[in-house]
């Protein structure tokens, strides 16, 4: 089926993304529109898998447009068009864009930053066992890249996966998405390994560290903190908070379902 595609743009605008996005050669459903609260009209109908939000359309544009365009289609990507600026692009990302595209970039820029959107994030394990798939749902998908089978889909529970990575042993994944959080997940059973953790209050990115014990998560606000996620690290200080292991009794209570291993020595 072709890609439906809402532009919003000036008119000169218009027509040299029409043009670009027609001889790309891809399958497009293509509506132009000038004006912003039009383009919100026409997501809310047709929920189009792109809209290319030029920033000085007429009535309604910049943040507020695109946080409009994701309120009627939550599912639509909003690619922003604008004059190169931080701030500017900071702002539209913030507000729900999947993209931001410098008007110096032109209509070329555009047509790659679909791409790249479309294909959503990727995040390959160390040992190239393992393909993670991120996107603008709530499941992020790991595949068994050597049997081409899906092993695991990690339901994290927030707006969005955009940011995944690898622990450098392949055994842990990192995830963060729209919502100001990251979880960790255990790559060989799909389980979520302790609570999601946080840095602010707005879109997070992450970063492992090299030696995979500390996990960096920068918030859209500025803030920022480093987590310790070393497991071993958690099991000595549990053990040490606890003072003892876990009797059987409490392992069926806390942990039904797997074999008693518990993690302090008696």
């Amino acid at each position: 089926m072709p890609t439906k595609v809402v532009v919003c743009d000036t008119p000169d605008g218009l027509a040299q993304l029409q043009y670009v996005l027609i001889m790309s050669g891809a399958a497009m459903e293509i509506e132009t529109v000038t004006d912003g609260l039009r383009a919100v009209e026409v997501s809310a109908r047709i929920h189009p898998e792109f809209v290319v939000a030029g920033v000085g359309a007429d009535s309604l544009s910049g943040a507020e447009l695109v946080r409009r365009l994701r309120a009627v289609s939550p599912e639509t990507k909003v690619i922003c068009l604008a004059d190169a600026s931080p701030l500017v692009a900071a702002e539209m990302l913030q507000a729900g864009a999947a993209a931001f595209v410098s008007r110096d970039d032109g209509a070329e820029g555009v047509f790659r930053a679909m791409r790249a959107v479309h294909a959503g994030p990727v995040a390959l394990s160390p040992d190239g066992h393992f393909l993670a798939v991120g996107g603008f749902g709530r499941v992020v998908r790991v595949w068994d890249v050597h049997n081409q089978k899906l092993v695991h889909e990690l339901d994290q529970g927030g707006n969005g996966a955009f940011t995944l990575e690898f622990s450098p042993d392949g055994r842990t994944l990192a995830v963060s998405g729209w919502e100001p959080v990251a979880s960790l997940w255990d790559v060989a059973t799909g389980t979520q390994i302790g609570p999601r953790l946080t840095a602010g209050s707005r879109r997070t990115m992450l970063d492992v560290s090299p030696d995979g014990r500390r996990l960096l998560l920068v918030a859209g606000n500025g803030e920022g903190a480093i987590w310790d996620i070393d497991r071993e690290s958690w099991k000595r200080r549990a053990c040490a908070i606890a003072n003892r292991t876990l009797t059987r009794e409490e392992w069926e209570e806390f942990v039904p379902g797997r074999p008693y291993k518990p993690a302090c020595a008696t």
